[in-house]
């Protein structure tokens, strides 16, 4: 019995199919998202999509989401994209993060006194103030993460086009630095998930008299980094906020001519005040505190 002839382009296309569906898949821009909005599919539909989109690839810059708002595009959608892209950078920050701390000469940080911090997630004119930053309209007022840092300042050790380098990078008054840890991604809380045992002044409410959210830091007993061995380094430990879509610090701590033998250093740094008022003072030394 004759085996059936196969054709040599069907052969072609399975293959080309084949290899296809191997490719990861193309991820949602936001150009999908409002073709979705214009073809009529609901803000829920669009959410859901956004959810379960293999991949994503959002820009959403506070210049793009302007342009989102201007096409009429539902904050509950434009909220989707930002959670996904955060999550992306969550992920990544993970990645990046994942360090051996059990061989080789390190500089390691341990923490201590309070080392679970609770944030709101806007802003005050005051901690505008102490930051730098115009924070007197509301709309400005967002306090998009937390994250805790350990950069180097040491004029050797700071790369070329370092803004780019580092998440810090877009504040003016952070000095020029390389980026040796950084830590975002701080558990976001509803005012109803806030303990009852928290001061009162985590029920606080916005100027337009919603209540507002938290956000939940927990320090680690130690961050570990390599660094050069040869020469002494100025380091700045401190904490930051995302605020209007750009990293500013709040609090911060320097240790100069830090030096790291092949036994490697060990530094201690102290966390004390009302993190709810952003209220904090952060010490580093290289001595264990009382």
């Amino acid at each position: 019995m004759r085996r059936p002839r196969v054709s040599p382009l069907l052969v072609l296309l399975l293959f080309l199919g084949a290899t296809r569906s191997a490719e990861p898949p193309a991820p949602m821009h936001n150009e999908d998202v409002v073709r979705m909005l214009v073809s009529g599919k609901p803000a829920s539909a669009i959410v859901e999509a956004i959810h379960k989109a293999p991949a994503v690839d959002f820009d959403v810059s506070p210049e793009m989401l302007t342009e989102l708002r201007s096409v009429s595009l539902p904050e509950q959608v434009i909220d989707a994209m930002k959670a996904r892209m955060l999550e992306l950078e969550r992920v990544k920050a993970t990645e990046e993060r994942v360090q051996d701390i059990t061989s080789g000469p390190k500089l390691r940080v341990h923490f201590s006194g309070t080392t679970t911090l609770h944030f709101p997630d806007w802003g005050t004119a005051a901690v505008g103030e102490k930051m730098k930053l115009d924070l007197r309209n509301e709309k400005d007022r967002e306090i998009r993460d937390v994250a805790f840092f350990l950069a180097c300042t040491s004029e050797l050790d700071v790369p070329d086009q370092w803004r780019s380098k580092s998440p810090l990078g877009r504040d003016f008054t952070v000095p020029k630095h390389q980026m040796l840890f950084f830590q975002p991604g701080a558990a976001h809380l509803s005012a109803s998930d806030v303990a009852t045992g928290l001061p009162d002044a985590f029920r606080r409410t916005r100027d337009d008299g919603t209540a507002a959210g938290w956000y939940e830091v927990t320090l680690p007993a130690e961050i570990a980094v390599e660094v050069n061995t040869n020469e002494a380094h100025d380091l700045l430990l401190g904490i930051a906020l995302d605020v209007q879509g750009n990293w500013h610090p709040l609090v911060t701590a320097k240790r100069k001519g830090v030096e790291v033998g092949t036994a490697g250093t060990e530094l201690y740094a102290t966390v004390t005040g009302k993190p709810e008022s952003f209220d904090l003072t952060l010490t580093l030394s290289d001595k264990a505190g009382p």
